[in-house]
């Protein structure tokens, strides 16, 4: 396994704030093929509420520009 997915999941929190927001962007996008449940509930255990709804919301964010940039004429 990898380092990195090993060190974010036995809750090294930047790792795992980092891993948070790539999922969040990558099942937010226009084209998702992942649920984005499963991480929410999965790093607000480890990470805390208000810093999973930050990090998740930003990723949140950063998907819909990059789907208003691409898909809007």
């Amino acid at each position: 396994m990898s380092p990195a997915l090993l060190s974010a999941a036995t809750g090294n929190a930047p790792v795992l704030a980092l891993a948070l927001f790539g999922y969040a962007f990558i099942s937010n996008v226009a084209l998702a093929v992942v649920p984005h449940e499963p991480a929410i509930v999965w790093a607000g255990a480890r990470l805390g509420i208000w810093t999973t709804a930050v990090v998740a919301t930003a990723g949140t964010v950063l998907a819909s520009w990059v789907d208003h940039r691409v898909f809007v004429p």
